[in-house]
Formats: structure tokens, sequence, C-alpha cells
């Protein structure tokens, strides 16, 4: 045929059913079937078509179109040739069977990518992922499962679920885990997860029963994310706001014509009726250097009553620590740390 090049860049193709979509490849991507055109100048189908006179003007004679497909045709291979009547039914029968392995080629390439893609997202994840089997054998495992559990993929590739240690702690969202794996349905939820250094996190498990094509359950898919960063950050979060809830309370129940020393003994027992609080403390700071206990409420092994004056290397750390803003510190004491902060 002529330069295809040309009549390519100067026509508009499409597969709507409009005059510019109303040609072979048109026609193909619309219905999935084989389209010949076997005389251009004389087929009545052709007559119509924008591009007619520049199809004829680049010489070609008879034009085959093929669906190239998957379920659904998703390109089209399309033949010129300048000899009406090139394409007869062998050749059709042909080069249809070339087209289908063609698009058969085409999607498994395509398949190929979008897996790579898939596996390189999980591979590279720092949520722990295990494939299991319709045995319940572990078929892959990526690193993120290494550095949480400490055990290699050949440790336990080839093992059943159930027996490769994974030290999740017993609880009552371990057995609805069980009860969803074996009804091969999806599951989510928290669990306590004992890592292999030791540390005590919280995870959150999403289980996905894997099917195949036609609706058979072949494994499933354990996701695992570390959620103890945002639960402890929830956590300090509701402190926060049981500990504001608690000062606004004290506040209100303070006589007006309190003293300092009144008011701030008031809060501090308010303070520490809170479950999570052991001490609480009230320091004010005089003429730039003193730090004096104006209220309190510790357990007797404190050895600090109110009134009484902070040392001098510890008041300044105090008044240095609380010009910054707020700030919490480990104290070490007899009876073991505690966290202190303002």
């Amino acid at each position: 045929a002529g330069d295809g090049a040309a009549y390519l860049s100067a026509i508009t193709l499409s597969w709507a059913d409009v005059p510019e979509g109303r040609g072979p490849v048109g026609r193909v991507i619309r219905t999935g079937r084989p389209v010949a055109v076997q005389r251009a100048a004389a087929d009545a189908s052709f007559a119509t078509l924008p591009w007619r006179e520049e199809a004829l003007a680049h010489g070609f004679g008879s034009v085959l179109a093929l669906p190239l497909c998957d379920r659904e045709p998703f390109g089209v291979l399309a033949l010129y040739s300048d000899d009406p009547d090139a394409f007869g039914p062998a050749e059709v029968e042909l080069l249809g069977e070339l087209s289908a392995d063609l698009g058969f080629g085409i999607e498994m390439l395509r398949l190929r990518a979008e897996r790579e893609r898939l596996a390189a997202a999980v591979e590279q994840s720092q949520a722990t992922t295990v494939i299991t089997d319709a045995e319940g054998r572990v078929v892959y495992t990526n690193p993120a499962f290494v550095d949480a559990t400490g055990l290699s993929s050949e440790e336990v590739l080839g093992r059943p679920m159930a027996e490769i240690g994974l030290r999740i702690n017993q609880d009552d969202a371990l057995h609805g885990l069980k009860e969803a794996v074996d009804a091969h349905r999806p599951w989510l939820g928290e669990l306590g997860w004992t890592k292999s250094s030791g540390d005590r996190v919280r995870v959150q498990i999403a289980l996905t029963p894997l099917r195949d094509a036609e609706g058979r359950w072949t494994g499933d898919v354990y996701s695992v994310g570390d959620m103890t960063a945002l639960r402890a950050a929830q956590d300090e979060l509701r402190i926060a706001e049981q500990i504001q809830e608690a000062q606004v309370l004290a506040l209100k129940r303070i006589d007006a014509d309190a003293m300092l020393e009144q008011s701030a003994q008031a809060l501090c027992d308010e303070l520490a009726a809170l479950p999570f609080v052991e001490i609480a403390g009230v320091e004010a700071f005089w003429n730039g250097k003193i730090v004096r206990v104006v209220g309190l409420n510790a357990p007797d092994w404190l050895d600090v009553r109110p009134g009484d004056a902070l040392p001098g290397d510890l008041a300044r750390q105090q008044r240095a620590m609380a010009s910054a803003g707020p700030w919490a510190i480990e104290v070490r004491a007899n009876q073991g740390p505690f966290f202190a902060g303002l």
C-alpha cells in the first residue's frame, strides 16, 4: 500500500457510531468481529467515509481490520493492500488466527507488567504481607514479614500458617480471625503481637480471601500494619483531654477569694483523682530564681511538701523547660521510673 504514516496523519478515527467511526476500524471495536473491504473504490460502506478520497489517493485497494481481544476488543490490527480482493476467506482465517495470538500476547505482557508493579509494591511495603494457599500453607512473605518476625522466608514457606509461631496474643479478636479463615470471608481487626525484638505491639490485620476466575477459594492474603504509634497518639490525646477537663472542673470549684495555695491544692487534688495521674503538683516562680511548691498531691514516699523550694539546679532546669512550653521527662525514684510533665 501507499505511505501509511502520511495517511494516518491525515485522517481522524473514532470508535463511536459517528461518520469517523463507521470505517473498518470503528466497526471492529464496536462489534468485536473482523471487517473486510474487498474493493475500496466500489464498496458502499466506504463511499460515505470522510477519508475515502484520502484512502484512494494513497492507492488502497482493499482493507482488512481484525480485533485484538481479551474478553473485549482492546485494539485493532488493520491491514491495507494496493490490490482489490487481497483478503479472501483463507487470508482472513489465517490473519484472524494471527490477530488472536497477537492479542493474547499483548494481554499477557500487560498482565505481567501489572503483576510486576504489584509485586514491587508489596515487596517494598512497610506492611507485613503473607499469602497462603488453599491448604493454609505459606507461599509468600515480603521483607517486612522478616523484619517483624525474625523468621526468614525459607523457614516459613510451605508450612501451615498456624505452625510458624507468630506469637499473636490470645484474645477475642484472634478467635474472630480464625472463624473468618475457616469461613473464607474477609476480616479486619486488631490484635496484640510480640515481635522478634520482644516488643509488644498493636497490629491491624486485614484478611482477604483469594478466589479464581470461577469464584473458587484458593487461599488468603494477610496484611499486617503496626498500629502502636497511632494508638499511643490517640491515648495521649485522650489523656490530654481528660486533664484539661479536670483542670476546668477544679477551677470552677475554687472559691474566687481563695489564696494561691488553696487554689493550687484544689487543682492538684482534682488531677490526682484521674486514674493515670500518680502525682500532681503546682509550682510558682519567684524573683526570677526561686521555684516553690505551692500545691501537691503525692504518695508519702515523695520527699517533697507544699511550701518547699526546689534546689538551685533543679529550679533552673524547670524554669528553662517551662519557658520553652509544655514538657515531659522521665523521673527515677526509689519506687521506679515515672513520667512528669507540664
